[in-house]
């Protein structure tokens, strides 16, 4: 839902990730920003296995630990402009659409870029109705509503 939100909020980029060769790898790039910019999931709760330093102190062994997915992505440290959906950024990082050669994150993708561009070829007009933007949601998963 946050891939297609993304999309439909850049017509310049609906058009550009639709228009034939060189599309889809557009499309994945625009994929791999979505979960930067917008993760389906914010907050993974764990439980440190033994005792972790970490900045500012250290965590004993079996501690309850936040860690804050959603906002790993709008660091800006890390990424210039965090807030901005751009899926052509010089600063992309691979490592948040999951582990190299994993077969699940190489399904989501497939399966995320093949569903947007069936929809898409199904539904070539698709766009937001004039003043509408859903809002997003979710504390420990998020997406437009």
């Amino acid at each position: 839902a946050s891939f297609l939100a993304n999309m439909l909020d850049d017509p310049d980029l609906l058009a550009a990730a639709t228009a034939g060769e060189g599309s889809g790898a557009l499309l994945g790039r625009a994929w791999a920003e979505t979960l930067r910019h917008d993760p389906p999931v914010q907050i993974v709760l764990r439980r440190t296995r033994t005792e972790v330093t970490v900045s500012g102190g250290t965590l004993p062994a079996d501690a309850p630990v936040a860690c804050l997915i959603g906002a790993a992505g709008r660091d800006p440290v890390r990424f210039g402009a965090p807030d901005r959906f751009d899926p052509l950024r010089a600063d992309a990082d691979p490592l948040l659409i999951g582990p190299a050669g994993c077969p699940a994150a190489l399904l989501g993708r497939l399966e995320a870029e093949h569903g947007l561009r069936a929809l898409l070829t199904a539904m070539p007009g698709i766009r937001w109705a004039d003043g509408f933007r859903p809002t997003a949601g979710g504390l420990l998963t998020r997406g437009p509503r």
